[in-house]
């Protein structure tokens, strides 16, 4: 299956996924270049897009090394995978909010509050304001927040060998997601709820990240399905498409649910499905494109980037004396160092983490 081939080799990784992390950072910054009133509903919708993309390539990726690693050693490392995740997220994290504090106490920008600075340290940014230069940091916790108890869940339960255990509850988070989104927009919108369901929280976007688990594992246990789907791979990109952009074609809409309740759903199920054919089938012409060098190489800094840019966006740069209509320079070429000195010294580390763990941690 050309799905497993692509990504057997220790030192590969999944084609196609770093053309699309560098597809989702730039939908993030268009989201957030502050555009002109006419561009602002499109530039809300592809800063929604641009994160879901980014979960369900996470919950995709996590997963499939779980299987992986279950596979080469008959086990799964909980410490191990802690200690990886500890070393790709954390160095660059602190690093930016260490800038951010410094930078805050230098009276250049606003790093808010002393609350929001607790929650960003924690992990918790996505139940503070989300505003400001970390305020892009919610999304970092909704995903920290999933990986708290996902691998536990995958070991306690046996999902990489009781694959219709693990369906049933990937389909259960799935499934209770979309509900309460329904629920609360339909009856709860009011104060006591907002701390749990706002759009931010957890509850209200961890089935992204889960679509992304089940992805994975269908990918790795039903070969057929993904053949599949790469047979028709024109049909499912299409139809993939229709769907991710559904929501914005829809928008005048948007009191039937279609953004509150329905549009995780069907970017997550949309980005997928063009995971699948893109790791499967990766030679085609749309494929090329995204693992073109410079497209890859995007996508290799886009945490950093992720990360980086949002402080630009404030008036950082004016007081500096440098034209804002730099920031894009500015927050590139700071993600290149982010990435170069702090994120890449951690690399080699994880994985002899990834594929020496032959203990079973539970």
């Amino acid at each position: 299956m050309e799905i497993a081939r692509n990504i057997t080799k220790r030192s590969a990784r999944l084609p196609s996924l770093d053309g699309l992390r560098a597809l989702s950072i730039g939908l993030v910054l268009f989201a957030h270049s502050h555009p002109t009133e006419e561009l602002q509903k499109l530039a809300f919708y592809c800063g929604n897009l641009g994160v879901r993309i980014f979960f369900v390539i996470s919950g995709f990726i996590i997963t499939w090394l779980l299987l992986q690693e279950e596979k080469s050693t008959g086990g799964v490392s909980l410490k191990n995978f802690y200690i990886r995740r500890i070393a790709r997220i954390f160095p660059a994290y602190y690093t930016y909010l260490a800038a951010v504090l410094l930078l805050d106490r230098a009276g250049l920008i606003d790093g808010g509050n002393t609350s929001q600075k607790l929650l960003n340290i924690l992990f918790l940014a996505n139940y503070g304001p989300c505003e400001g230069p970390t305020g892009v940091l919610w999304s970092l916790g909704v995903e920290e927040q999933f990986y708290l108890f996902w691998p536990g869940i995958f070991m306690i339960f046996k999902l990489f060998k009781k694959k219709k255990v693990a369906l049933t509850i990937l389909l259960g988070v799935i499934l209770f997601s979309p509900a309460l989104r329904g629920i609360n927009t339909l009856f709860w919108k009011n104060q006591e709820t907002y701390f749990w369901l706002h759009r931010f929280s957890f509850l209200f976007q961890m089935d992204i990240i889960a679509w992304g688990c089940l992805g994975a594992i269908v990918a790795f246990h039903w070969s057929q399905a993904v053949q599949y789907l790469a047979k028709y791979g024109v049909i499912v990109l299409l139809f993939a498409l229709s769907i991710i952009t559904l929501p914005y074609t829809a928008r005048e809409y948007d009191g039937y649910g279609i953004e509150t309740v329905f549009a995780p759903t069907l970017e997550a199920i949309g980005t997928l499905l063009i995971i699948i054919v893109g790791v499967a089938k990766s030679d085609y012409s749309v494929f090329r494109i995204l693992n073109l060098r410079p497209v890859t190489w995007l996508g290799t800094i886009s945490y950093s980037l992720y990360l980086w840019h949002s402080i630009f966006t404030v008036d950082l740069l004016p007081q500096c004396g440098i034209p804002q209509s730099l920031w894009i320079p500015a927050s590139i070429g700071s993600a290149m160092i982010s990435y170069y000195l702090i994120e890449l010294p951690f690399v080699q580390y994880r994985k002899n983490l990834r594929w020496n763990s032959s203990k079973r941690t539970s």
